[in-house]
């Protein structure tokens, strides 16, 4: 069994996210978050506590819608470079780079974006902008004329 954790930071909650990537001989577990909160103990000390279940999978979505709104919304005309996305998403966001790099994980397996090779750089589009960009649609039109979308 291979397992891949990752911690997360959210509006102060802390947790982890199990992803149960790959099993010998049976089919692979349901993905599993738990919270922790912080409780004090005596004499100053403190410990974390499961606090219940939580989704930072789900949560990531949101970060996922975000970064294709900003694609979209900020990088239409020539798209992005990583970089230049992640600078954006972070600052819009005011949230961590590593934030970034979770719905980034999660974008690149989706058909959300477009990885354009611009030599040796690649240029990052929202998938819909890059279908509007690339061939525009001629639609016919009432009246037999054709015109373009």
């Amino acid at each position: 069994m291979m397992i891949y954790c990752e911690s997360h930071e959210r509006s102060g909650s802390m947790g982890v996210s199990l992803q149960f990537t790959k099993m010998k001989d049976e089919k692979s577990f349901q993905d599993l978050g738990a919270a922790f909160e912080k409780v004090g103990l005596s004499g100053g000390k403190s410990s974390l506590v499961l606090a219940g279940k939580f989704d930072f999978l789900a949560a990531c979505n949101g970060h996922t819608d975000t970064t294709v709104d900003i694609l979209r919304d900020k990088f239409s005309e020539v798209g992005a470079t990583h970089k230049e996305l992640k600078t954006e998403f972070v600052s819009s966001t005011r949230t961590s780079e590593s934030s970034f790099n979770r719905a980034w994980k999660e974008l690149k397996k989706s058909d959300r974006v477009v990885i354009e090779k611009d030599g040796v750089r690649q240029r990052l589009h929202a998938a819909e902008q890059a279908d509007r960009t690339a061939v525009p649609a001629v639609i016919d039109a009432p009246g037999g004329s054709r015109r373009r979308s």
